[in-house]
């Protein structure tokens, strides 16, 4: 410590435990900390002396749980598998994209653009059986250019 400053051996550890607790009173009123000095002192700043009226609303009856919405209707959900084929494109192999920060890197490395041929897809999705026909309504995304549409139910048939 240093001989001429506030903190001098004069002041010491007694001096510095004062000080930390000082502040600590300080920073605890300030937050509201010593709230119980001042319990069941509760000043109004607006001149209102009833108490305000709280109005509940009741749970919602009737709605389904979803444990149970979800056994009811299990059997309708299908599971849908598409296989496409895209058209091949010509890159430079970037596993990026063509926003790819490294394009440069990646065409030195490969040397330039690579053709590629068309290439597989699968895809998932889901749907539901709307009527008793067996007419599903999904998302097209789900089956556009789908070449081969595989549609499995519930209960695996």
């Amino acid at each position: 410590m240093e001989e001429n400053g506030i903190w001098s051996k004069k002041v010491g550890a007694k001096g510095l435990m004062i000080v930390a607790l000082v502040s600590l009173l300080l920073g605890l009123g300030m937050s509201g900390g010593l709230d119980w000095l001042f319990s069941g002192h509760v000043i109004n700043l607006w001149g209102q002396t009833s108490n305000p009226e709280v109005r509940t609303t009741p749970a919602p009856q009737g709605l389904p749980d979803f444990v149970t919405l979800a056994k009811k209707l299990k059997p309708v959900v299908v599971n849908i598998s598409t296989t496409q084929v895209s058209e091949g494109v010509q890159g430079f192999g970037s596993p990026f994209g063509e926003e790819d920060p490294f394009g440069d890197f990646w065409k030195k490395f490969f040397g330039g653009p690579l053709p590629r041929g068309p290439q597989r897809q699968k895809s998932l999705g889901s749907g539901f059986l709307i009527d008793r026909d067996g007419s599903i309504l999904t998302n097209n995304h789900v089956v556009e250019n789908a070449e081969k549409i595989v549609v499995k139910l519930a209960d695996e048939r």
